[in-house]
C-alpha cells in the first residue's frame, strides 16, 4: 500500500512538471511568433522606409541596404566601402574602438543632404546606419548664414560710412529705458564702448559745455514730452579731453498717440567750425589790409577831382588802376586762401620776375618799417629770377613773412630779404635778428600760433605755408639766439615754357 501511494505521488509530480514544461514551451512558441512578427514588421519598415538604411561590416564593406539607400548611394553600393561613401566616418569609428559613443556624419548626394546616424551592433561586428534627409535644414542654415553675412557686411558698411561721415546714431526706448549707441558715437565722444555706460541719458549731457547744456536739456525734455524735433550745434569736451563741436538732431516715434521712442544723430562738425572761424579770421585780416590801398585809392581819386582832368591827372591813372587791381586781389585772396586750406584750389599760374615783387613789396611796407624804425635790406641775385605761379599770392606770402619779421625785430633792427635760383628751384629767405620762442617752434606754421604780438592772429605763417604748398613748394625756418631767425621758401620752377630773361 505504502509503495503504491509513493508511485501515485511521483506520477502526479512528474505530470505537473511535464505540464509546466509544456506551458513554458507554449510561451516560448508564442514569444517566438511575436518576435518573428516584429522582425517581419522591422524588415518591412526597413524595406519601405523612404530614408536610406544600411548595414556594414566593421571594415566598412556594405552588406545590406534598403531600396532608399540604393537610390541615394547608387545601385553599385552593395559591397563597396561605406568609408569611401561617407567622408570622415572611418576616422570617427576608429576613435570609438574602445567605447562606442553616438555618431553622426553629414554628406550630400544628388543635390540632397543627409545626416547618417551610426550605431554598432551588440556583438561589435557590424555598423547599422540610418540616413535622415536634412536638405531643408541645410538650406535654412545656408540662408541664415548668407543673411548673417549680408547683415555683417551691412553693419561694416554702416560703421565705415559713419566713420567717414563722422556721424553716430542713438536710440532711446522710453518704454524699456534702454539707450543704444552706434559704434561711431563712442568714437565721437572719446569713450570706450566696453567701459562707458550710456544708459543714463542725463549723464550723457555732461559732455556738453556748461553754458550750452541747458539748451540741450530743454530741447530733449520737449522732444520726450510732445515729440518736437530739435537741431542744435554744441561744443563738447570728449571723454579723452578733446574739444569738439557736434551737431545734434533728434526726432520721435509715436505709438498709441504717445512718444514711445526717440532717436537721432550726432555729427562731428569740428572741422566745419574751424573752417568757418578761419574764413572769418581771413576776412577780418582782409578788411584790415584793404584799408591802406583804399586810402591811397581815395587820395588819388580826390587829387583827380581837385585838379580836374589834366595831363598831370592822366599820369596818375596808371597808379589808380594798380590800386584798384590791388584791392581786387586782396578781396579775391580771401576765397583763394580758404580753398587752399580745403585742398581744392587750382593755381592760375603765369611767369613773373621775383625781384619786381620784392621791389613793390618794399614800397608797400615802407610805412611799417618807418613806424618800427627798422631797415629793409634787399639781397638781389646777379641775374633776374623768373618763377611760375600766382604773382599776387606769392607777393602776399612774402608780405606776411616780412611783416612778421618786422614785428619780431627790435626797434632799429634790420630785416633782410634774399632771393635767387638754386638746384631745388627759386628760393626766398627772410631774416631778422629776433628769435622764435621755444614754446611755439614746433608749431610755427600751424593755424593760430602766435607769440608776443598783441594784434597777432597766428595766420600769417599758416597762410604762407598754404601758398607755398599750393605752388608745390616747401617752407621752413631756423632760429637761434646767435643767428636770429630765417624763414626760407622754395618754389619749383618748370623748365618748359620759361620766358627769355
Amino acid at each position: 500500500m505504502r509503495d503504491s501511494r509513493r508511485t501515485t505521488e511521483q506520477l502526479s509530480t512528474d505530470l505537473a512538471r511535464t505540464r509546466a514544461r509544456l506551458a513554458a514551451c507554449a510561451a516560448r512558441c508564442r514569444a517566438g511568433s511575436r518576435d518573428r512578427a516584429r522582425l517581419a514588421q522591422l524588415a518591412e519598415f526597413v524595406l519601405n522606409n523612404p530614408s536610406p538604411v544600411l548595414r556594414a561590416g566593421m571594415d566598412g564593406g556594405i552588406q545590406r541596404l534598403n531600396p532608399a539607400a540604393k537610390r541615394v548611394l547608387g545601385q553599385g553600393a552593395l559591397g563597396a566601402s561605406v568609408f569611401d561613401v561617407l567622408p570622415g566616418l572611418e576616422a570617427a569609428v576608429l576613435e570609438r574602438r574602445g567605447e562606442w559613443a553616438p555618431l553622426c556624419v553629414e554628406a550630400g548626394f544628388g543635390g540632397r543632404w543627409y545626416a547618417f546616424h551610426v550605431v554598432r551592433a551588440e556583438a561589435g561586428d557590424a555598423l547599422y546606419i540610418y540616413g535622415n534627409d536634412i536638405t531643408q535644414r541645410r538650406q535654412a542654415e545656408d540662408t541664415l548664414r548668407l543673411t548673417q553675412e549680408v547683415l555683417a557686411r551691412s553693419e561694416a558698411l554702416l560703421n565705415q560710412t559713419e566713420r567717414l561721415a563722422q556721424v553716430g546714431g542713438w536710440e532711446f526706448d522710453l518704454l524699456t529705458g534702454e539707450i543704444t549707441w552706434t559704434r561711431e558715437l563712442y568714437n565721437i565722444f572719446g569713450v570706450d564702448s566696453a567701459v562707458y555706460d550710456q544708459g543714463d541719458y542725463k549723464r550723457n549731457f555732461d559732455f556738453v559745455d556748461a553754458a550750452w547744456k541747458p539748451s540741450l536739456e530743454n530741447a530733449f525734455e520737449i522732444l520726450i514730452a510732445d515729440g518736437t524735433p530739435f537741431d542744435l550745434e554744441l561744443p563738447i569736451t570728449t571723454g579723452d579731453g578733446r574739444r569738439r563741436w557736434v551737431r545734434a538732431t533728434a526726432e520721435a516715434w509715436r505709438s498709441g498717440g504717445r512718444v514711445a521712442r526717440v532717436y537721432g544723430n550726432i555729427k562731428d562738425i569740428t572741422e566745419l567750425k574751424q573752417f568757418e572761424q578761419f574764413r572769418e579770421d581771413v576776412e577780418r585780416i582782409i578788411r584790415h589790409d584793404i584799408k591802406t590801398p583804399l586810402c591811397g585809392l581815395l587820395s588819388l581819386a580826390e587829387l583827380v577831382v581837385a585838379r580836374g582832368v589834366s595831363e598831370r591827372s592822366l599820369q596818375l591813372f596808371p597808379d589808380l588802376v594798380r590800386a584798384v587791381r590791388h584791392v581786387m586781389d586782396i578781396v579775391d585772396s580771401s576765397e583763394k586762401i580758404c580753398r587752399m586750406e580745403k585742398g581744392d584750389y587750382v593755381l592760375r599760374a603765369t611767369w613773373f620776375e621775383l625781384g619786381a615783387v620784392v621791389e613793390r613789396l618794399s614800397e608797400t611796407l615802407a610805412p611799417l618799417f618807418s613806424r618800427k624804425g627798422c631797415r629793409l635790406v634787399r639781397n638781389a641775385p646777379p641775374e633776374s629770377v623768373m618763377i611760375r605761379g600766382e604773382e599776387f599770392l606769392v607777393a602776399d606770402m612774402l608780405s606776411n613773412l616780412v611783416r612778421n619779421a618786422v614785428e619780431a625785430s627790435p626797434e632799429g633792427g634790420e630785416v633782410a630779404v634774399s632771393w635767387g635760383a638754386g638746384p631745388g628751384g627759386a628760393f626766398m629767405r627772410i631774416h631778422n635778428i629776433g628769435t622764435v620762442p621755444e614754446a611755439v617752434r614746433e608749431r610755427f606754421f600751424e593755424k593760430y600760433v602766435t607769440s608776443g604780438k598783441s594784434q597777432g592772429t597766428g595766420l600769417g605763417t599758416y597762410s604762407a605755408r598754404l601758398v607755398a604748398v599750393a605752388h608745390g613748394g616747401t617752407i621752413g625756418f631756423s632760429s637761434s639766439e646767435a643767428e636770429g631767425t630765417t624763414v626760407e621758401v622754395t618754389l619749383p620752377v618748370p623748365a618748359e615754357g620759361r620766358p627769355a630773361r
